[in-house]
């Protein structure tokens, strides 16, 4: 499969960068206990895990803080957040087609 990157403007220009960056966003599906939500993501190819916001979990009916925590560094100034793993069905790139 291959999606196109998305421009993201810089709120000023950087002589590295330029005036915009470009991200590899994906559409993909969330998955849980009868409920769905599409959404736009951020592809990281090496990450272990699949990171999202807890609204999103709440969206799809779970109890956030009952999943699995996980301790992650390098989110936050001071030394990292707290995640919590459920176990949820992604599809990237949107439903098959035949």
């Amino acid at each position: 499969m291959k999606f196109p990157y998305k421009k993201f403007l810089l709120p000023t220009r950087d002589s590295f960068f330029g005036s915009a960056l470009l991200k590899p966003m994906l559409p993909i599906e969330l998955v849980h206990a009868g409920r769905s939500l599409r959404y736009q993501a951020l592809v990281d190819s090496g990450a272990d895990f699949c990171i999202f916001h807890a609204e999103l979990g709440d969206y799809l009916g779970l109890d956030v803080h009952a999943g699995r925590p996980v301790r992650f560094g390098g989110i936050q100034e001071r030394g990292g957040a707290t995640a919590y793993l459920h176990a949820v069905r992604l599809v990237v790139g949107g439903p098959r087609t035949k």
